[in-house]
């Protein structure tokens, strides 16, 4: 099968980004059966069992899902071997990343047939850790030749903390459904919030192993995509850790009498649900990226202080663009044409625009939350003239505006993630506007604008360039980042708004048109040389 290499590593994000997922709430599934339901279950009455079937049907879901999912992870990894090794399958198949695979599949197959409306303790903790030792096994960890061991034990402790933390938060939202006394849901919530704390820590100390091991210099940590998302993921776990210290609130509330806290503490948990699931992203972008520590052997690739500051230094948005003559055109329609200045001075030119767009949006979203002004509300059909203009110039190769056809342009990964964004814009352009002015009044409408924000937000986090010099790649990518992260929370601060008891409605209500005025002068400051 003739696919690119780059279509095959994007792909192989996506569904290494899943396996994370679905991998912590597998775990997060079990140890919350197996440190809470389980010894809990007679205190909390007749709740207890419902909690034990309501979990165990859902862990079961997950595993199933794992399972999927890391066959999927299997057969992409031996297509992008054969595609850059010129191997045969039977080849391919020998190779160790496949038994390391098959062993987390292993763990989920024994995962999902232990799970149900009984707990078989000794078989779900065996499958997690032969979920864990797969994943493990299949990462940068086990690639170091030195201290081995240290890096799997960090990953080790990474891994099972943020499983058990965001992995087992969708089930304490399943087991407060279940449970009607006061005393029983503070039972559950400080019994879960014990749990998240030993969590955090373990992750904690795993994060802070692995981000010494793999960067080895400040220098390296700013100078290199993998410092660069290691810090984009540092930020929205600080965002995490803030969610959880206001459930950690909560809780105590609940238990003085508070019963509006316990319906603030389940909204909270769903943002953390949604900015978890990104954080797990973040970290299959990093697995594909080369540690700081190795890119600095070659200094030549790594971007100085100096360098990043003057790149970043504010200058005159170009509002004008030049020539489509002037434009460069690969000739496989797979690959992009190595770039011009006329190239630099086009992407400049969509990337200014668009943040003047955003911020366009930004204000009057502003404008409408504040009651004043009327016509504000149809602040979402900024986003139709946006994506039409994203649609029209992102890929100046191909159609309507190049000579390639459209279609055969998607098989390079970057041209892809371009459209796909151009139509998430043009989605929750659409659906938001239809919801502000009432013509789409459906309950579900109104969740479109964050959930796809949050897609948008993803990928920005995942988006790559496929430009051969790896020091210029990174100083364009390094604006991205941010921006994926304020779309991320912007995306969840909609989410609170919507869904959030008064006073937190009111106040993201605020936030996350700011989030997009921040991005739109990221955008609108944005440039390539």
């Amino acid at each position: 099968m003739d696919v690119p290499p780059d279509l095959l590593a994007f792909l192989a994000v996506l569904c290494r980004g899943l396996f994370l997922t679905t991998e912590a709430f597998v775990i997060g599934g079990t140890g919350f059966l197996l440190a809470l339901a389980d010894p809990c279950s007679d205190r909390l009455g007749p709740a207890g069992p419902a909690i034990i079937e309501r979990c165990g049907r859902w862990l079961f879901a997950g595993s199933a899902a794992l399972l999927a999912v890391a066959g999927g992870n299997v057969l992409l990894g031996i297509l992008n071997v054969q595609t850059s090794l010129d191997l045969t399958f039977d080849q391919s198949v020998g190779a160790e990343f496949v038994s390391w695979s098959l062993l987390s599949m292993a763990g989920g197959l024994i995962t999902l047939v232990s799970s149900g409306r009984r707990i078989f303790r000794a078989p779900l903790a065996m499958g997690i850790l032969a979920i864990l030792a797969g994943s493990i096994m299949t990462s940068h960890a086990n690639a170091r030749i030195e201290e081995r061991t240290f890096f799997v034990i960090a990953d080790a402790l990474h891994q099972t903390g943020a499983g058990l933390w965001l992995g087992g938060i969708p089930f304490l939202l399943m087991a407060l459904l279940e449970v009607s006394e006061r005393a029983h849901r503070v039972l559950v919530g400080s019994r879960y919030s014990a749990i998240a704390t030993a969590a955090v820590g373990g992750l904690a100390v795993g994060a802070l192993m692995m981000s010494i091991g793999y960067t080895g210099s400040v220098a390296a940590a700013i100078g290199t995509a993998y410092g660069a998302m290691m810090g984009g993921k540092l930020m929205l776990l600080s965002v995490l850790l803030m969610f959880g210290l206001l459930n950690n609130l909560c809780i105590r509330a609940a238990g003085a009498g508070g019963d509006a806290s316990m319906l603030r503490l389940r909204r909270f948990a769903e943002a953390e649900i949604g900015i978890g699931i990104a954080v797990l992203f973040a970290a299959a972008t990093l697995a594909t990226q080369p540690p700081s520590i190795d890119q600095m052997i070659d200094r030549a690739t790594v971007a100085t202080w100096t360098e990043i500051v003057e790149r970043q230094t504010p200058r005159f948005p170009r509002l004008t663009s030049p020539p489509i003559e002037d434009i460069s055109i690969p000739t496989d329609s797979s690959l992009a044409a190595e770039g011009t200045a006329a190239d630099r001075e086009w992407s400049e030119f969509n990337h200014n625009w668009a943040g003047l767009f955003v911020a366009f949006i930004g204000l009057l979203a502003l404008a409408d939350r504040s009651g004043k002004v009327p016509l504000a509300r149809h602040w979402p059909l900024a986003f139709l003239l946006m994506a039409f203009m994203l649609f029209v110039r992102s890929d100046p190769e191909s159609w309507p505006s190049g000579p390639i056809p459209f279609f055969e342009r998607l098989r390079d990964p970057e041209v892809m993630q371009h459209r796909l964004v151009t139509l998430v814009v043009a989605l929750f352009g659409l659906f938001e506007w239809a919801v502000r002015t009432d013509r789409l009044k459906a309950g579900w409408a109104r969740y479109c604008f964050p959930l796809l924000c949050a897609v948008g937000g993803a990928l920005l986090l995942t988006h790559n360039h496929t430009l051969t010099d790896i020091k210029q790649r990174f100083l364009i990518e390094m604006t991205h980042i941010p921006m994926g992260v304020l779309g991320i929370l912007a995306a969840w601060f909609r989410w609170l708004e919507i869904r959030g008891d008064a006073k937190a409605a009111r106040l993201c209500g605020w936030l996350w048109p700011a989030c997009f005025i921040v991005i739109g002068v990221l955008l609108v400051l944005y440039r390539e040389a």
